[in-house]
């Protein structure tokens, strides 16, 4: 996914701040991974102001194994391509 999403990990956290790249909307980025069975947030609960200045969300980790996270990166591969 390298150039699509921006990856920020926070000390100590279980989630990390993804931006997604202008081009990949990530409502319908969202979207695409909702029928794959994956829910990620729209990232518009950071759009307090209407000015859709952040197109990012917190990715959390903390209730899932290893083998989730990898079926979530593929998931997230295929709908950013």
């Amino acid at each position: 996914m390298e150039g699509k999403i921006k990856f920020n990990t926070q000390e100590g956290g279980m989630s990390v701040w993804a931006e997604f790249d202008p081009p990949l909307p990530l409502p319908e980025v969202a979207a695409a991974a909702k029928k794959k069975g994956l829910v990620i947030s729209t990232g518009l609960i950071n759009d307090r102001a209407g000015d859709r200045k952040w197109n990012a969300a917190h990715l959390g980790f903390a209730v899932v194994n290893e083998e989730e996270i990898k079926w979530a990166i593929d998931i997230s591969q295929e709908v950013t391509h």
